[in-house]
């Protein structure tokens, strides 16, 4: 490997060449110049292999990032189990709230509705029974009602 890096990094030095074809062959002695940086060093390699970038700055540019990020790591099941993992830590304490601030609510409703029977069936008027229960679902589903509970 290294022979054959002597043998083009001679062949394409830019200053081997002449003005006309300088500017093409110092981009291919760059190329030549960082594949050999990549193969020699075990740890260039190692990056480069898994992430096909070797460069000790890591992303140069933002087109760098985007290509790596499109790379199929997005899809990895440790990005999933964090992705759950945030939700359950951010959601389910929402939902148990939400369950916890029912329960007093139904059992007020179940409180009103027994003391409304309990005081109408003992004045025996059955027909205001409908109207006082339509009202007091009114009166309990109102939102703006809901701080005076």
């Amino acid at each position: 490997m290294k022979r054959a890096y002597r043998k083009l990094s001679l062949k394409y030095h830019p200053d081997k060449q002449t003005e006309d074809t300088r500017e093409a062959m110092k981009e291919e002695f760059v190329k030549i110049t960082n594949a050999y940086r990549v193969l020699s060093d075990p740890e260039r390699r190692e990056k480069y292999d898994v992430y096909g970038i070797a460069d000790e700055q890591g992303f140069a540019n933002f087109d760098e990032a985007t290509r790596f990020a499109e790379d199929g790591v997005e899809d990895s099941v440790l990005n999933w189990l964090g992705l759950v993992a945030v939700l359950a830590v951010g959601v389910i304490p929402i939902v148990i709230m939400q369950r916890n601030r029912t329960k007093p609510l139904k059992k007020r409703r179940e409180a009103l509705r027994s003391l409304a029977k309990n005081r109408l069936t003992k004045a025996g008027d059955k027909s205001f029974s409908k109207t006082f229960t339509k009202t007091r679902k009114q009166y309990v589903d109102d939102p703006t009602r809901a701080h005076l509970d």
